[in-house]
């Protein structure tokens, strides 16, 4: 198995159905980011791969463990759609205090370098993502929620 960008995994949930992401690019610093679609398949529907791309995305690209979820053979390359018109996301990166979920000051990271937020997250990037590498699991357990468990329970200050 050779993975490239701009393959499109699937992603198996816990109630039989299926999710999709597209490999998007390779960061050098944090890892393989994906899209996640919108689109959820029964086991039975197959999948038109062309039109994933129009069915939206649940949430804004997110660092995931690729290669080791294709390895163990929990996911799966089932299609390719080349990447056109990307731009790279900005992630967020956070120093915590003594409490783990008290964030002590916000970063943003776009690929090169960390620019310094402060303590309060500026309104215009509370939807970024936290430069964070998700699990398998932890991807397919957000896509079935919703829920980020690794954003929701941090505080400011």
């Amino acid at each position: 198995m050779r993975l490239r960008v701009g393959d499109v995994i699937e992603i198996p949930l816990s109630d039989g159905s299926r999710a999709f992401c597209r490999y998007v690019e390779r960061d050098e610093t944090l890892g393989p980011i994906v899209e996640v679609y919108s689109k959820r398949l029964s086991r039975t529907e197959d999948v038109d791969i062309e039109r994933l791309g129009s069915t939206g995305l649940l949430f804004p690209p997110v660092v995931v463990g690729l290669s080791a979820a294709l390895h163990a053979g929990l996911w799966r390359i089932v299609g390719h759609i080349p990447v056109r018109d990307y731009l790279r996301p900005l992630f967020l990166a956070v120093r915590r205090g003594k409490d783990p979920f008290r964030v002590v000051e916000w970063f943003l990271w776009d690929g090169h370098a960390y620019k310094r937020l402060g303590a309060k997250l500026p309104q215009q990037y509370k939807r970024l993502e936290i430069d964070f590498v998700w699990t398998a699991q932890d991807l397919a357990d957000r896509i079935e929620t919703g829920v980020d468990p690794f954003r929701s329970p941090l505080r400011e200050g």
